[in-house]
């Protein structure tokens, strides 16, 4: 076997190789479903520390406030006495 059948061997070895990876991850990410993104969703959130767990649940109360009352909830005086 000669030095140039070696070094052909060696890139078809690595050419197979890559394009196994390359198959194996495009498969991967093909097939990414919605409950692999809810237990991410979920790892992300328990990784959150408390303060900014609170944080976020604050910031949620106090847009609830800021929007007006919608017109059949409406509250307050209506002119009559």
């Amino acid at each position: 076997m000669s030095m140039y059948e070696t070094i052909l061997l060696i890139m078809g070895v690595v050419i197979v190789f890559l394009g196994t990876r390359i198959f194996m991850k495009v498969r991967e990410l093909s097939r990414s479903s919605t409950d692999e993104e809810e237990e991410r969703a979920a790892a992300v959130r328990a990784s959150l520390t408390k303060d900014l767990q609170e944080l976020n649940i604050e910031q949620s109360n106090l847009e609830d406030r800021e929007s007006p009352p919608a017109p059949e909830q409406k509250t307050g005086d209506s002119g009559e006495t």
